[in-house]
């Protein structure tokens, strides 16, 4: 009897592979036809295709919205050009999806014409080669350009209904501030280990001065984050812990990113959304050295400094760079190396989220050498591929408290500075 069942279960399993072949093969020999028909017309007109990153809030907002621009700006390169994407996995974010299904063609059907294209010599001018997964704004597309996403009119009378639930009135202020931890991706992808991205965590709580300091100033400071790993234990009244609220919804993560006074980040995809509709942005904790942001003059940034354990020594940002440590994006290669991750104190973060708030109501004044310093540090990414355009300001307080990090060079670059 067991014998009979196993071979029945065989049997069936059998059934189905074979009914899997065989639609995958009748999916193929329809496409084929079609991308031969693609090919030759394609001096009358050009369809190219491609994956939309969709599982990734940072990848769908800055991957997508840098293709637009790029295009737009091209526009006369595109005109007998039809762009035809497809999603191999869910969106991350319904609302953000939605907006950007009014500015793409997305079409399942052409997962499989892509997938035959790249089967045969000659696909290169069908693939969408300005769409890129890397979301680095390298040439200052964002800073040159308008957002391309808007809400509509009912959108935006529930973004106000909803911040009115919250205590927040037509006239006030609020800023959004976010730290990363592992809970979304153990939430989102349970059968998955990433804990290789650990190193960019950094604890919630160190905000805490730095949203007395807003608060004080009247503003409202909203937490952040679709999946937490804790609550905030709330400085003062002014703090919304949203993230773990019954208000958070795919909706209002979209609209309060894109209303901000400003965005206050560490190491997050979801800070990319204020960045596609061109709001300010801190950067805090920021890791991969060699990478960081430098294209806006509405960002700043504070990065982790790296304390040699066998030297018990911080390196200096010379050495970072040219050991090649500036580029790692695994947890291990930094133990393997000795190296120890220190997160920015809470005295660091206040200051920069001060220096912004300053900035943005035109009452900050720079300091002495403050420009010099600006310029010193820049002049390390000289010749680098990653940093196009470096009109982005490391925080003031922080680069005057770590000059010995800059190292001995007396090197100088010149970029613009806000």
């Amino acid at each position: 009897m067991k014998f009979k069942q196993i071979m029945g279960t065989i049997d069936r399993a059998r059934q189905k592979g074979i009914v899997f072949l065989a639609g995958r093969c009748s999916i193929f020999l329809i496409s084929l036809p079609a991308i031969i028909l693609v090919r030759i017309i394609r001096p009358l007109i050009c369809f190219r295709f491609s994956p939309l990153t969709t599982s990734r809030i940072g990848h769908l907002s800055t991957d997508t919205e840098l293709y637009l621009q790029k295009r737009k700006m091209a526009e006369n390169t595109f005109k007998r050009t039809i762009d035809i994407f497809y999603c191999d996995d869910s969106a991350c974010n319904q609302q953000l999806f939605k907006m950007w299904k009014e500015h793409l063609r997305i079409w399942p059907a052409a997962k499989w014409l892509d997938k035959v294209n790249g089967l045969i010599p000659g696909s290169e001018p069908h693939i969408i080669t300005e769409y890129s997964a890397d979301g680095t704004d390298y040439e200052g597309v964002l800073s040159q350009t308008k957002p391309i996403l808007s809400f509509t009119a009912d959108e935006e009378k529930l973004g106000q209904e909803a911040l009115s639930q919250m205590g927040i009135g037509p006239k006030d202020h609020f800023i959004c501030f976010h730290c990363r931890d592992s809970q979304y991706l153990k939430t989102t992808f349970p059968d998955q280990d990433f804990s290789y991205h650990d190193y960019r965590d950094a604890d919630i709580n160190s905000y805490h001065l730095a949203l007395k300091g807003l608060s004080q100033k009247g503003h409202f400071l909203i937490r952040m984050g679709k999946y937490v790993e804790r609550g905030l234990d709330a400085p003062c009244e002014k703090v919304i812990d949203y993230a773990s609220s019954s208000l958070r919804s795919d909706f209002l993560d979209i609209y309060l990113s894109a209303k901000c006074r400003f965005f206050l980040s560490c190491n997050g995809g979801i800070n990319a959304v204020p960045r596609i509709f061109r709001r300010p942005v801190i950067f805090l904790n920021h890791v991969s050295f060699e990478q960081s942001p430098s294209s806006s003059p509405d960002y700043l940034i504070l990065f982790k400094k790296y304390w040699l354990i066998p030297e018990k020594r911080f390196m200096t940002f010379p050495e970072i760079i040219k050991s090649g440590v500036g580029l790692f994006s695994f947890t291990h290669e930094y133990k393997d190396r000795g190296i120890e991750l220190v997160n920015n104190t809470d005295e660091e973060i206040r200051e920069v989220a001060i220096e912004m708030e300053q900035r943005i109501s035109g009452e900050w004044k720079a300091q002495g050498d403050d420009d010099e310093l600006q310029q010193r540090f820049w002049a390390l990414f000289d010749g680098s591929k990653y940093h196009g355009v470096r009109t982005t300001r490391v925080g003031a307080a922080f680069l005057r408290e770590n000059q010995a990090l800059l190292g001995e060079s007396e090197a100088r670059v010149e970029i613009k500075i806000r």
